[in-house]
């Protein structure tokens, strides 16, 4: 089994206009695989669960684990942390959290699109990161699964008069939502359907309170992205 190695260096990543002060993120490209490669051997990836690794049955599972630790390590150290002496752990909604610290920095990790990208911030702010390429097409039957009915009917007017940008704003809402998801602990425990979130700074959770959430359009390697942040203080 051949032993991972990261396939380029970090890259700091350009976080939107008005992110809180003191958070910061980084990129890096994922390997690309072939359907049947074999698993690369990732248990020596700083802040890789050696259990968790073994149960990687594709490449590109393990190629995206590995980035997206690495990287986390990689801007832990730079805060001035040492990973080998912590590690990730789970909460009951599979949220990766640092232990090993009394208050350790709020993380969030994203892969998408051959890119793996890691958010790391101040103890006291929850945060949440995704990212989608949009060069590629969504399609409309999604729409049910993670729009609010006022979004799905304005989503679905667009999709009648122009696909393309309704593939662009689908995707872009979708970022969004997801960066929510990651922000309040739940993930898919709490449906994306059951909130609002198109063309708003700020949404209001039931039982988790407000959050806000920041959009933009990167580049990586030319290539055009959704990003999305979203944290509550």
């Amino acid at each position: 089994m051949k032993m991972w190695n990261p396939a380029a260096p970090p890259a700091p990543l350009d976080l939107p206009m008005g992110t809180p002060q003191g958070v910061t993120a980084a990129w890096i490209p994922v390997r690309a695989t072939e359907p049947t490669a074999p698993p690369p051997d990732v248990r020596e990836v700083p802040l890789v669960n050696r259990n968790e690794a073994k149960r990687f049955k594709s490449a590109k599972r393990a190629e995206e684990h590995a980035s997206g630790r690495y990287l986390l390590a990689q801007l832990l150290f730079i805060s001035g942390y040492d990973p080998n002496l912590l590690r990730i752990d789970r909460d009951a909604y599979r949220r990766p959290m640092i232990a090993g610290l009394d208050f350790p920095p709020s993380v969030s990790i994203a892969h998408s699109g051959g890119v793996a990208a890691v958010v790391i911030g101040p103890n006291r702010l929850a945060i949440g990161l995704d990212l989608e390429p949009l060069d590629v097409t969504r399609q409309r039957n999604i729409l049910p699964l993670m729009a609010s009915p006022g979004e799905r009917k304005l989503l679905g007017k667009l999709w009648d008069e122009d696909a393309e940008e309704a593939s662009v704003r689908t995707t872009e809402l979708w970022v969004a939502k997801e960066a929510i998801l990651k922000a309040t602990g739940l993930g898919m425990g709490l449906a994306p359907q059951s909130f609002t979130a198109e063309g708003l700074h700020e949404v209001q959770i039931p039982n988790r309170g407000i959050f806000h959430i920041l959009r933009s359009q990167v580049e990586f390697d030319g290539r055009p992205f959704a990003l999305s942040l979203s944290y509550q203080n």
